[in-house]
């Protein structure tokens, strides 16, 4: 019989925890968590999946989402999604019935397997949370192999006791695999009037398109500090202006670290001075 796979993704896991993989490779001074990271789900489930037949793949997650477009994501490619409101009171924030659904639903798949294919099925359960522990054991012990993907970091140690114990249980890291399904968007999803100008730098003249883009925002990772671009219209359609905004950090701490880098772009200016030199240039009518 061919080999099939039931999917269970901890959405907090796979993105929380690769917001903060993301900012310790990046070196990130100013924050703990990368959230211009971003995932392409179809991607890592072909890479989890590994050319096997998926019988169910499931994704559990809380509101308000970290990226609605995972979740949407999912659904396209026939996903059980299971989203649950936060918990109020005391515990504000933190989910609540998340890892008490996910640990259901993988007991329940492996107690509903049929005896002959237990051999041929693997359940692939993404998360580090020791929480599954269980679960995970349960699966085993009805004779199901486990395969589970977590980041190094986020890994509980239970797991990896685990991985030495039963010869059913795979432990693999997701930071092994992680640029083959994720990526960083440095593009600002905000318009230019929005942004908070007190918080941003403009670099003048960059040519124009996205690997221009790309090049600039190369240069940027040097500064080890969260940021995000948007590209401004010039006079000349060869180039674009860009706005830089930096919103954990000072720009004037930043333009210090800027002239101490040898660097190929003009120093930039604050957004203010650009948006005063913009204001100053705009032509006047024979009213005015």
């Amino acid at each position: 019989m061919e080999e099939q796979v039931y999917v269970f993704i901890d959405d907090s896991s796979l993105w929380i925890e690769g917001q903060k993989y993301r900012a310790r490779e990046q070196e990130l001074q100013d924050t703990e968590q990368d959230p211009r990271y971003r995932v392409d789900l179809g991607k890592f489930l072909d890479l989890v999946v590994a050319k096997r037949s998926v019988v169910e793949a499931h994704l559990y997650g809380s509101k308000p989402p970290p990226n609605d477009s995972v979740w949407k994501a999912a659904r396209e490619r026939n996903y059980v999604v299971k989203v649950f409101d936060r918990a109020g009171g005391i515990l504000r924030g933190r989910e609540k019935e998340v890892d008490v659904a996910m640990g259901v639903d993988i007991t329940k798949a492996a107690c509903k397997c049929e005896q002959d294919y237990k051999d041929d099925t693997t359940f692939i359960i993404v998360t580090g949370d020791r929480d599954f522990k269980s679960p995970v054991v349960g699966a085993m012990e009805e004779g199901v192999k486990v395969e589970l993907w977590g980041w190094k970091h986020g890994i509980s140690i239970q797991y990896r006791k685990l991985a030495n114990e039963s010869s059913l249980f795979t432990l693999n890291t997701l930071d092994d695999i992680a640029s083959e399904f994720s990526f960083t968007s440095y593009k600002s999803t905000r318009e230019a009037c929005d942004i908070d100008a007190a918080k941003a730098l403009v670099f003048k003249d960059i040519p124009n398109g996205n690997k221009s883009l790309d090049n600039l925002a190369g240069y940027l990772l040097c500064l080890k500090r969260l940021f995000y671009t948007t590209s401004l219209p010039h006079d000349d359609k060869q180039y674009q202006d860009v706005i830089v905004a930096f919103p954990k950090s000072k720009p004037d701490v930043v333009l210090k670290q800027i002239e101490a880098v040898k660097s190929p772009y003009e120093k930039p200016i604050s957004y203010p001075t650009y948006i005063s030199e913009k204001r100053q240039k705009k032509p006047t009518g024979p009213n005015d």
